[in-house]
């Protein structure tokens, strides 16, 4: 699609309980949903966690190297009533995976049921040393509302924790309410280091209230990148709406002392006045300094919906020659494989960067557009990182090459980038040029 120029453990140490009480009578259905739009839960819930007793015998105990698990993750979904969410509901979701207590380096990968390990493709990757990390990705569920969560290598406990499912277009129960998805370039506009607010550490908290520029906007989730920079310690992030002073047993991102680390993050938001949203941050341990990059929100407008597709490692330099430090790639996504279409706005996945002898981070934006100020994954010397991504198609006027991607290798040295597909989000010309419009301004913390 040609575009305008865009503007700008699980808190691992809770165990949350898997079982759960019997569903309620469903409400009444309504006509059916427009494929892919989004619903958000209004706190994360919890599907699958190796140290949880409620496992089968044998089962409660970290995953080894090719060892693969198959998750039921729709029938523990609830509507706002407690309704059960039935597997013909849902295409996809948005779910957080956490690795604990590794001691094994390796990677973990959560998928479509059933796509084996060809292509392969990872979710969190680790090193040895007892690491806890946390990545937020969308994930096709099976027709039987399934997912597969697989230790390619290494071993470590692995928990699922599901923050909001994507429709299929079938009849929903009247009180599901659904959003569709606003994906932007990438924009910075928190950064804790340079606005006066200095690190969050030590379960403190901080509401972060950002505006957009129309007033009868109606926004539920916010979509960022949310770093953590040099951290003094050890601990986790978490984000909530506000609504309540106590945050959801989960965590959104995980790090350790002097090391950044970045995640792809879906956090609720509550709106305080016309045009004006906040979410609430509060960090453990550290402390660390915040940095968040806007790629798009979710509401009651007329955006963009997603569609699945086969996962698909798109992008490989290992495959050719890695990424020179401080350089860019701009790269063309093909319609083969149903990958994309003529409505495609953005491509949805799971970045990666292998760093050589460099700290750093990557970029993923529109290519053809100039480079934002934005990160989606950090990474020290030796590391691999990988963040989940949102990534809206870009022109370059200069080459008359449309349907771009662009990569930027920020560390001092050569490294390696990948870019496994899962899905796309599609939007029509005139849900497109709103989306171009569309920006978000920080007002202020408390």
């Amino acid at each position: 699609m040609k575009l305008s120029p865009a503007r700008f453990c699980s808190a691992v140490a809770c165990t949350a309980a898997l079982a759960l009480s019997g569903g309620v009578a469903a409400p009444a259905a309504r006509a059916a949903a427009t494929p892919g739009e989004y619903v958000p839960l209004p706190s994360p819930t919890r599907v699958f966690d190796t140290r949880s007793a409620s496992l089968a015998a044998g089962e409660a105990r970290p995953m080894r190297t090719d060892e693969s698990r198959t998750v039921d993750v729709v029938s523990r979904l609830r509507t706002a009533s407690g309704a059960t969410v039935a597997p013909d509901q849902v295409s996809a979701v948005m779910v957080t995976t956490t690795v604990a207590n590794t001691s094994a380096a390796g990677y973990v990968t959560t998928q479509q049921k059933n796509t084996g390990r060809s292509p392969a493709v990872s979710t969190v990757n680790f090193p040895a040393d007892n690491h806890q990390l946390a990545n937020t990705t969308i994930v096709p569920v099976a027709a039987d509302g399934t997912l597969d969560v697989t230790e390619g290598a290494g071993s470590s406990n692995v928990i699922l924790d599901v923050v909001g499912w994507f429709t299929s277009g079938a009849t929903l129960p009247a009180d599901v309410v659904t959003s569709q998805v606003d994906i932007t370039d990438p924009a910075r506009f928190y950064d804790s280091r340079f606005n006066g607010d200095g690190p969050l550490g030590g379960d403190r908290t901080r509401a972060i209230r950002f505006e957009t520029p129309f007033s009868d906007a109606d926004i539920n989730t916010a979509l960022v990148q949310m770093t953590a920079a040099s951290p003094t310690g050890n601990g986790y992030l978490q984000a909530w709406d506000g609504r309540t002073t106590t945050p959801p047993p989960t965590s959104v991102l995980n790090f350790r002392r002097g090391e950044n680390i970045a995640s792809f993050v879906a956090v609720p938001v509550r709106k305080v006045a016309a045009g004006v949203f906040e979410f609430t941050v509060r960090a453990t341990g550290g402390p660390t300094h915040i940095v968040i990059d806007s790629v798009g929100d979710a509401g009651r407008f007329n955006a963009a919906t997603y569609r699945p597709i086969t996962p698909w490692r798109f992008l490989d330099t290992r495959r050719t020659s890695a990424l020179k430090a401080r350089s860019t790639l701009s790269i063309a996504v093909p319609s083969a494989a149903n990958a994309r279409t003529a409505n495609t706005w953005a491509m949805v996945g799971n970045a990666t960067m292998i760093a050589g002898s460099s700290s750093g981070h990557s970029l993923f934006w529109s290519g053809g557009l100039p480079r934002p100020i934005a990160s989606t994954t950090n990474t020290m010397a030796g590391q691999n990182r990988a963040s989940g991504a949102a990534v809206v198609l870009g022109y370059d006027p200069t080459t008359a090459q449309n349907n771009l991607l662009g990569v930027h290798n920020g560390s001092g040295a050569a490294a390696h980038v990948l870019f496994d597909i899962s899905g796309r989000f599609e939007a029509s010309p005139a849900a497109g040029a709103a989306m171009a419009k569309r920006s978000w301004r920080y007002v202020g913390s408390r």
